[in-house]
């Protein structure tokens, strides 16, 4: 997961928590937590979930980027 400024501090000190279907402990998916999209980092999706008004400062970094798929 990709995230900037504050989220990022706060994702990287407590953790991504999504509560899976049925199950009580929300820390039950942790994923890695980076904050900046290299243009040599290859992942086989990108999914973009952004506010509107974030999209013109994530382009130009997804532009650089090598991965094959980015969704938005």
């Amino acid at each position: 997961m990709l995230a900037r400024g504050w989220r990022y501090e706060e994702l990287a000190e407590q953790g991504n928590c999504h509560r899976k279907p049925h199950q009580d402990d929300p820390h039950g998916n942790e994923g890695t937590v980076i904050n900046r999209l290299e243009p040599q980092d290859l992942y086989e999706y990108i999914l973009v979930i952004v506010r509107k008004n974030q999209v013109p400062d994530l382009l130009p970094v997804l532009a650089q980027n090598r991965s094959p798929n980015i969704v938005s």
